[in-house]
């Protein structure tokens, strides 16, 4: 019996045009996939499920990444099982298979299965609308269709000239694409049914996704090409190109939809600006690692990757070297996601969930949670490099310079040779309690360090530094 090893990394979190290493963490030894087909995050981030040829469903949590556990272990299907997907509540995942089944399973640990639906040839992609609602299931029998939870029925057929290898609803659900393996892409209006778009690429489609907007079009080929397209026109936009035209097999976009990602055949996740296809850096997955299916977590801090070998690499992809966006800006973000998907507080129904006094508590809630998430990644930014000055004995303060300012640090006349003399031992791991304002200036955030301490690392002793 073969182990799969999920690999889970943190990296540097500025995206710099660069080729990053990777940082094992830990392991995760479970009945072996022998390859991932696909993985997919819970709405709230916490989870992971994978895919593999072996039949199987697997869920880890990963809301710990120094120790992911497998909490569940689904023998889903008789054969290689193609695609899974989340519920946008996170109560229930989808899976679809090369058996000509889809079959929907709670997501809890010892969730049971609740519905399999039958077609008529192997399944490849499947996917829940918006709503929660619906499942849409594409396969070998070229046919996109579309079944009713509630029911049970398959409410709606409609079809594409050969295999539909990928199927992406627009985030209001009033449109669904398919993309086949001859390269066609087709776009449907929900309310009608009518087709809104057709279009036809050189090749294998293996990435198809809407921006959140849904104004444009994500498209990715086996040939290599990664495609940004007009979703009105199908004019296309840019087209983007990696590793002298090697396979791309999966693709992404970040929760934001401001980061394309693309996973190849070379064993690396490249990514770019999905605004102008301006090229950020590659993540290396390893070797020799076929990147089968890629995603992004929607709290938009980490990015998996999952592998032809059974590997999974997770990495840290927000860039918090250099805070751009305004707090507005990520907290907007932030509440967009959880009106959408309900991370808040699952249990309400919407109308409840985005009443004025719910609303008002989970802004508050963004507001602080973007705060910190933008001053921790100001400090971690900082080098931190302090210059001593002559001690004034009088006030009992030595003041020093740095790179966030100018301070004077607090010493008892009784102390201060003796730090003078270890000063060279103090780093930025000795700086605690950090006390700092915020301001948006030129939509920029700043962060204005009004005090903090130094930690003598030998005598846990505090030094105040203030202005």
């Amino acid at each position: 019996m073969k182990k799969l090893t999920i690999v889970l990394l943190v990296l540097s979190c500025s995206l710099a045009a660069q080729v990053r290493p990777m940082l094992k963490l830990t392991d995760i030894h479970a009945a072996g996939q022998s390859c991932i087909n696909a993985l997919a995050y819970s709405p709230d981030g916490r989870l992971l499920a994978t895919t593999g040829d072996d039949g199987t469903v697997q869920v880890h949590d990963i809301s710990d990444l120094s120790n992911p556990k497998t909490i569940r272990f689904i023998k889903a299907h008789d054969s290689p099982v193609q695609d899974l997907d989340f519920s946008p509540d996170g109560t229930k995942i989808a899976s679809g298979s090369k058996d000509k089944t889809v079959k929907i399973w709670e997501s809890s640990p010892n969730g049971k299965l609740l519905a399999t639906y039958t077609s008529t040839r192997g399944i490849n992609a499947v996917e829940f609308s918006p709503d929660g609602k619906h499942v849409a299931a594409g396969g070998i029998n070229n046919t996109l269709e579309i079944y009713d939870l509630a029911s049970g029925n398959m409410v709606k057929s409609v079809s594409l000239p050969m295999t539909i290898n990928e199927i992406c609803y627009s985030k209001n659900g009033q449109r669904v694409a398919a993309g086949s393996s001859l390269g066609d892409i087709a776009i449907w209006n929900t309310g009608s049914w009518s087709q809104a778009l057709t279009l036809k690429l050189t090749s294998n489609i293996t990435g198809l996704e809407f921006t959140p907007d849904g104004a444009r079009l994500l498209a990715t080929t086996e040939a290599g090409d990664i495609k940004m397209l007009d979703a009105f026109t199908g004019k296309e936009l840019f087209t983007l190109t990696v590793d002298d035209r090697t396979y791309v097999y999966s693709a992404a976009l970040s929760i934001d939809g401001k980061t394309i990602a693309a996973g190849t055949l070379s064993g690396k996740v490249h990514t770019w600006n999905a605004d102008d296809g301006e090229y950020k850096t590659a993540y290396v997955a390893g070797q020799p690692c076929f990147v089968r299916a890629v995603a992004f977590n929607p709290d938009g801090n980490t990015m998996a990757a999952g592998c032809f070998d059974n590997g999974i690499a997770v990495w840290g992809v927000a860039d918090r070297s250099k805070p751009s966006a305004t707090i507005e800006e990520c907290v907007r973000s932030k509440m967009e996601a959880w009106l959408v998907k309900g991370e808040f507080e699952k249990t309400v129904d919407y109308n409840t969930r985005t009443s004025p006094g719910n609303k008002d508590k989970k802004e508050k809630e963004c507001n602080a949670e973007c705060s910190r998430d933008f001053a921790s990644a100001y400090f971690a930014s900082l080098s931190w490099n302090f210059t001593l000055g002559k001690y004034d004995a009088d006030s009992e303060v030595f003041p020093i310079t740095s790179d966030v300012g100018s301070f004077n640090l607090h010493v008892p006349i009784a102390e201060a040779q003796k730090l003078k003399e270890s000063w060279s031992s103090y780093g930025r791991d000795d700086v605690a309690d950090i006390k700092y304002n915020t301001a948006t200036v030129s939509d920029k955030y700043v962060v204005i360090i009004d005090s903090f301490y130094f930690k003598n690392p030998a005598t846990g002793v505090k030094y105040l530094c203030d202005k």
